[in-house]
């Protein structure tokens, strides 16, 4: 979860104020919602998917890297 909501893309993004988010990585045990959730997990995932869907982020490359490359008839990796 640090690594999205510390991503580049993430802090570009502007949607989160950065001291709250630091505030729940530091602690990321002491901050729920009112029915249990996970704050951080909320704000991660939320992330998470705007970097997928929106981002064109797949596997850590951007897709339009991987479709080029593809095309190109290069085979193309994603670790995780």
């Amino acid at each position: 979860m640090r690594g999205i909501l510390q991503s580049d893309a993430c802090i570009q993004r502007g949607l989160y104020q950065r001291d709250y988010v630091d505030k729940l990585l530091a602690n990321p045990e002491a901050h729920f919602t009112r029915i249990q959730g996970s704050k951080l997990w909320y704000l991660a995932l939320l992330e998470w998917w705007l970097q997928v869907h929106v981002d064109g982020v797949v596997g850590g490359s951007r897709r339009s890297e991987r479709l080029r490359a593809s095309a190109a008839g290069v085979a193309v990796c994603a670790v995780t």
